[in-house]
């Protein structure tokens, strides 16, 4: 069936400047007894975000360009990136 949460994923937020990104943050399943994590990441940069940086589980990496206007963004492996 396969990892349909993307669990293990990490994902950062980068400005225009090229090199300077944000904080890695890691897509996890669970904490401690009886708990499960949720999937979605709530995110925040100083300054605008355009681009973000995801190493899927197994080492792929992409980088997307995020539009100026979008505060709410959702990705799938091997896909285009969604926007609302």
């Amino acid at each position: 069936m396969g990892n349909l949460t993307g669990i293990g994923t990490k994902l950062r937020l980068g400005g225009n400047d090229g090199d300077r990104m944000g904080p890695v943050r890691e897509i996890h399943a669970g904490a401690g007894y009886w708990s499960q994590d949720d999937n979605v990441q709530v995110m925040t940069y100083r300054g605008i975000p355009h681009r973000l940086w995801v190493q899927w589980p197994g080492g792929k990496e992409e980088t997307y360009t995020i539009p100026e206007t979008v505060r709410e963004l959702t990705i799938s492996r091997g896909q285009k990136l969604r926007t609302r």
